[in-house]
Parts: C-alpha cells; sequence; structure tokens
C-alpha cells in the first residue's frame, strides 16, 4: 500500500520540499490508478527482505515464483526483454539472465535487478535530478559487471 506505508519522519522531500506522497501522488491520498498497478513503497533493505523471503517460499510457493518470473510477453522486437507476471525477465548476452523492474515519478525514480550469473541483487533509489537517477546507476553498475565479465 501507499497511504499506511509512509512515514513522513523518514520520508525524502523534493527540492521544493514536498513529501514523497505529496510530489509523487498529489497528496496523502493516492488515486486509483496507483492503487490498481502493483506498486510499493519500502526502503531498500526491506524490499531486499521481501525479496529473499521470495526467493526462499516463505511468501509464495517457488513453483508460482517460477512462473512469475518466465517470460510471457515480449517487450522488444529483438525478444530480448519480456514481461513475466508482474517482473521484467531478460536475456542479457553479457549478463545472462535478469529479473527485475523499475518506475517511478516526476521526482522519485527505483530500480531492481536480480543478476543470476552473478547470484546478484540490485536495488537503487533515488531523486530524480537529471530525471532518471536509479536507472542511472543501475546501468552503471551493469556496464561495471560487463567488463569484469569480459
Amino acid at each position: 500500500g501507499y497511504e499506511s506505508a509512509i512515514d513522513e519522519s523518514l520520508s525524502v522531500r523534493s527540492k521544493d520540499g514536498e513529501l514523497l506522497a505529496d510530489a509523487s501522488w498529489g497528496g496523502p491520498k493516492p488515486h486509483w490508478i496507483l492503487i490498481g498497478n502493483g506498486g510499493l513503497v519500502s526502503t531498500p533493505g526491506e524490499f531486499l527482505r521481501f525479496r529473499q523471503a521470495l526467493k526462499e517460499g516463505e511468501i509464495i510457493s517457488l513453483e508460482l515464483l517460477k512462473l512469475a518470473q518466465t517470460a510471457q510477453v515480449s517487450e522488444d522486437a529483438g525478444g530480448t526483454s519480456h514481461y513475466g507476471y508482474g517482473v521484467v525477465v531478460q536475456d542479457r548476452t553479457s549478463l545472462g539472465p535478469v529479473v527485475g523492474h523499475n518506475g517511478g515519478s516526476r521526482q522519485y525514480s527505483s530500480e531492481w535487478a536480480e543478476l543470476r550469473a552473478f547470484d546478484l541483487t540490485v536495488f537503487a533509489a533515488g531523486y530524480q535530478v537529471d530525471g532518471d537517477s536509479a536507472y542511472s546507476a543501475v546501468k552503471i553498475l551493469r556496464n561495471s559487471l560487463r567488463e569484469l565479465r569480459d
């Protein structure tokens, strides 16, 4: 949820001083489009604990998790990126299989990715000074891992 998860004392603020709720969805109550889209509010540590619990079968069965993380619908003409059930599933030549997702607003962005060949989960979240801060951070990490692998 959104509304019940916001702790204003921990919330980052926009450059204009707005709390996350005000800057991202216009006030203390999110619009219906946000409630139905499956988004969430989390700290990086909480999110990584959630992903670990998923991977250990504590939230849903491992069989169901495998199905959710299986390519279902192609996202690109080249067939390298697919959507599973709630996650993006990719096979990146230089990085191997990757499962993840991203999202954001005009103020904030976040992205997580599990790079299976490296047994690594990354999570980046940020204030969008340049419009894509979290996405840029994950892209830099992926490029660095490619270089290590090559």
